[in-house]
């Protein structure tokens, strides 16, 4: 597999990856997700 398929099927998998994330899309869970890396910070 050359790099450039390689880099197409990265940029494929990212794409559809934004795609459920957004679909999904919600401040509240953002918002849960902050909180939670904020509360992790210094372990």
């Amino acid at each position: 597999m050359s790099r450039l398929e390689l880099n197409e099927m990265v940029n494929e998998n990212l794409e559809n990856i934004n795609l459920l994330y957004a679909k999904d899309y919600s401040i509240i869970n953002d918002s849960v997700i902050v909180l939670r890396g904020l509360r992790n910070l210094g372990r």
